[in-house]
């Protein structure tokens, strides 16, 4: 018995030790969350669409430019980085639904870029757009130029049917330390 005592104490003392040497570690990364809103610009690049006999809407490889600025009265919530060009392409496999506001509805994903003076975040999006025609997506990326090493974190959401109309923009950036 003694003998398993001995290896198990020093085996609870190893990873005793390593738990607390990562607490440092863990301490050193930052999370900065932010709230923005992003407006359609322009279509840049139309892409390809066609319905099928299931009436499914499907979309390919479209890119809209957006602007990423802060909600009037709440510049304190946005984060400069996060501001700037963004373009969006998207790909659609949406059902379509009678209704001129809604038409669509169903999963969306595709890839954004978001540029200012400071550096850009590139990444992957997905989402869905709903029954209501309320759009909802999480977008992951990485910081390149000014923000290479952090990664950011964004939940979209417009809840109005309106394409046209701003989304709101809400999560963090990730600096995980040096």
């Amino acid at each position: 018995m003694k003998r398993l005592l001995f290896p198990g104490l020093l085996i609870l003392a190893l990873v005793a030790t390593l738990l607390l040497a990562a607490g440092p570690v863990a301490a050193k990364a930052t999370r900065t969350e932010f709230k923005v809103m992003e407006t359609y610009v322009e279509t840049i690049d139309p892409g390809v669409a066609w319905i099928t006999a299931d009436k499914v809407f499907h979309f390919r490889g479209g890119a809209d430019v957006y602007e990423i600025t802060a909600f009037p009265g709440e510049e304190d919530l946005a984060d400069p980085r996060v501001l700037g060009r963004e373009i969006i392409t998207g790909n659609l496999n949406m059902k379509l639904v009678d209704d001129p506001c809604i038409w669509v509805s169903g999963p969306m994903s595709g890839t954004f870029l978001i540029t200012n003076e400071d550096g850009y975040w590139e990444g992957i999006w997905t989402g869905e757009r709903n029954e209501l025609g309320h759009s909802y997506a999480y977008m992951v990326g990485k910081g390149g130029g000014g923000y290479t090493g952090l990664q950011i974190r964004i939940h979209m959401a417009r809840e109005t049917c309106d394409w046209t109309q701003p989304e709101t923009y809400t999560g963090y950036i990730l600096d995980p330390g040096q």
